[in-house]
């Protein structure tokens, strides 16, 4: 993400922003997973105040 966040630095033009927004699906698409993951406040009580998730 650090490096793909650095490119952004780098966009000019429509071409450029294009090939970063499909950088992002490609990472996204690699990392789903683990970017979707959540804890549920059943499993962690002491952090529950007010959250379901």
């Amino acid at each position: 993400m650090r490096k793909l966040s650095s490119r952004l630095f780098k966009v000019h033009d429509e071409e450029d922003a294009t090939r970063w927004d499909e950088g992002l699906n490609a990472w996204y698409q690699r990392w789903k997973d683990t970017v979707n993951e959540k804890t549920t406040a059943k499993q962690d009580p002491s952090h529950a105040a007010c959250r379901k998730w």
